[in-house]
C-alpha cells in the first residue's frame, strides 16, 4: 500500500470556505457511483478552464481537457473510471479487452467532453462532502495531488487505489484494477507550469468574449423585434386607413348633416358625440401611421419655453374643470431657451405627457413641468423636460410597456392609445430619449435631447 507522502506546511489544505489561496482545489467533480460507494474527486482550480470550455462545446475543448488531465491526477482518474464503466456497459467483448488495458488520454478527454453536461445535470450537489469530513478529504487530496505530480502519467492508474479511498470508496472495488496505465497519445503539449499560469486568464478571456457575443445578439434581437413590430403596425395602419377611414368619414358627414336638421338639444348632443368619436378613431389611425412611418423632423431653432407654454395653455379648460393645477418651473441656470428640433413634434411630446398625467390624476391633483439644460460642446445644450404628476404610481413592468402601441395601464390610468408611443418615436427621430420612472405614487416622465 502506498504510504502517505509528507507535505510541506505551505501546501496544507483546509475545509472549503476557509481555504488558503494556495489550495489547488476549488470544489468537487461530479459524483461517481461505483458499486455501493459514491466517489467525490476534487476539482482542481487549474482544470476549470478546460471543463468550462467542454461544457460550452468549444471546438478545442477536448485538447484542453487532455492537457488538464495530464497534470491533474484526480481529474484523470475520475474520468478513467467513468470511461471504463461506460465502455463495459455497452458490452465490450473479450477480443476488445486487451485494448482496454491501456487508456488513451485523447479518447478519455473526448469521452468526457461528450458526457460532461449530463454529468453536471444529474449530480446531487447537496450530498458533497462538508464539515470535518470535507476538511480531512481536502488535506488528503492535496497530499496525493502533490505526490502524483512526481509520478509518470503511466503509473497513475496503477496507484489509483489511494485516490479512490480518499474519495470515499474501496480500492479493491475499483473498475481500474485490471487496467494497466494511461497513455498520452498526443503530440507534445504545453508544460504543466504554463497551463497553471494561464488557465484563469484563458477562462476570463473566454467569458468576456461570450458576454460580448451575448450582448451583440441581444441588441440585434431587440432591434429585429422593434423593426418587426413597426412593420406590422405599418401594414395594419395602411389597411385601417383604406378600409375604415372612408366609413368613418361617411358617419361623421351624416351626423353633421343631421345636427343641422334638428333643433332638439338632446339629439344634437348625441350626434355631436358620434362625430367626436369618429374623429377620435381617425386620429388613432393617424397616430398608428405616424408610429409606423413618421415624417422626418423639420429641424430648426425655436423658443422651447414658448412652445411649452402653448402646450400648457391647451389644457387650461380641462385642468380647471378637474381641479388640476398645471405648473411650469424653469431652472434658474437656464439663460436662453433656443432649442434645435422640430417645434411641432416637440410640442406634441409635451402635450402627450401632460395629457397622460391628467388622465392618470382624474380629479384634484398637480402636474409640474420642469425645464432645465446642460451645456455641451461648443454652444450645444442637452435639454431635459420632466413632467411630474400626483396620480397613481406605475410598476416597472408598466413603465417598460407604456410605449407599446395601445398598451393600457388601466390601474394607473396611463398609456391609453398611441400618445406615449408617438412621443417615443419623436424622441428617437431627435436622437433623444423618453423614460417613465416607476413609483408607488405619482409618475415622472423625462425626455432629453
Amino acid at each position: 500500500m502506498l504510504q502517505r507522502p509528507r507535505t510541506h506546511h505551505r501546501h496544507r489544505v483546509v475545509a472549503p470556505g476557509n481555504r488558503p489561496v494556495t489550495a489547488p482545489f476549488c470544489g468537487w467533480l461530479p459524483a461517481i457511483r461505483c458499486h455501493s460507494s459514491t466517489l467525490w474527486f476534487p476539482l482542481a482550480t487549474a482544470s476549470v478552464t478546460a471543463i468550462t470550455d467542454s461544457v460550452n462545446r468549444q471546438s478545442a475543448a477536448a485538447d484542453l481537457v487532455a492537457d488538464a488531465m495530464s497534470v491533474d491526477p484526480a481529474f484523470a482518474i475520475a474520468a478513467s473510471i467513468q470511461w471504463i464503466e461506460a465502455t463495459e456497459s455497452v458490452g465490450a467483448s473479450a477480443s476488445n479487452s486487451a485494448s482496454l488495458a491501456e487508456i488513451p488520454l485523447s479518447r478519455l478527454a473526448a469521452h468526457w467532453c461528450l458526457h460532461v453536461r449530463e454529468q453536471w445535470r444529474t449530480t446531487d450537489w447537496l450530498a458533497c462532502p462538508a464539515g470535518p469530513d470535507s476538511q480531512a478529504r481536502w488535506e488528503r487530496c492535496a497530499e496525493l495531488d502533490q505526490y502524483f505530480r512526481t509520478l509518470p502519467l503511466g503509473r497513475w492508474i496503477e496507484q489509483s487505489g489511494v485516490w479512490i479511498e480518499a474519495s470515499g470508496g474501496h480500492a479493491a472495488a475499483s473498475p481500474l484494477a485490471s487496467h494497466g496505465s494511461l497513455v498520452d497519445d498526443r503530440r507534445p503539449q504545453t508544460s504543466a507550469k504554463d497551463q497553471d499560469a494561464l488557465a484563469t486568464h484563458h477562462l476570463i478571456a473566454r467569458l468576456v468574449a461570450k458576454e460580448d457575443a451575448t450582448a451583440v445578439t441581444s441588441d440585434s434581437l431587440s432591434t429585429a423585434i422593434e423593426e418587426t413590430k413597426r412593420d406590422l403596425a405599418h401594414t395594419l395602419a395602411y389597411g385601417l386607413s383604406h378600409e375604415i377611414n372612408n366609413p368613418l368619414a361617411n358617419i361623421a358627414t351624416r351626423a353633421e348633416s343631421l345636427i343641422r336638421r334638428t333643433t332638439d338639444a338632446d339629439q344634437q348632443g348625441s350626434l355631436q358625440r358620434i362625430i367626436d368619436q369618429t374623429y377620435r378613431a381617425h386620429a388613432m389611425i393617424a397616430d398608428l401611421m405616424f408610429y409606423a412611418n413618421p415624417p422626418q423632423p423639420n429641424q430648426q431653432s425655436f423658443d422651447l419655453r414658448a412652445r411649452i407654454d402653448v402646450a400648457i395653455d391647451s389644457f387650461c379648460t380641462i385642468a380647471s374643470r378637474r381641479s388640476i393645477q398645471v405648473r411650469f418651473l424653469v431652472d434658474e441656470n437656464v439663460d436662453a431657451f433656443v432649442a434645435t428640433g422640430d417645434p411641432e413634434m416637440i410640442g406634441d411630446v409635451v402635450v402627450s405627457l401632460i395629457q397622460n398625467s391628467i388622465d392618470a390624476i382624474g380629479m384634484d391633483g398637480t402636474v409640474e413641468i420642469h425645464l432645465t439644460s446642460i451645456a455641451c460642446e461648443a454652444e450645444a445644450k442637452t435639454w431635459q423636460i420632466r413632467v411630474c404628476d400626483s396620480g397613481p404610481g406605475i410598476t416597472a413592468e408598466q413603465a417598460n410597456k407604456a410605449f407599446d402601441p395601445y398598451f393600457s395601464g388601466r390601474e394607473a390610468g396611463r398609456g391609453l392609445g398611441l400618445g406615449l408611443c408617438r412621443a417615443q418615436r419623436i424622441m428617437e427621430l431627435h436622437e433623444g430619449t423618453i423614460e417613465l420612472q416607476p413609483a408607488l405614487a405619482g409618475c415622472v416622465a423625462t425626455l432629453c435631447w
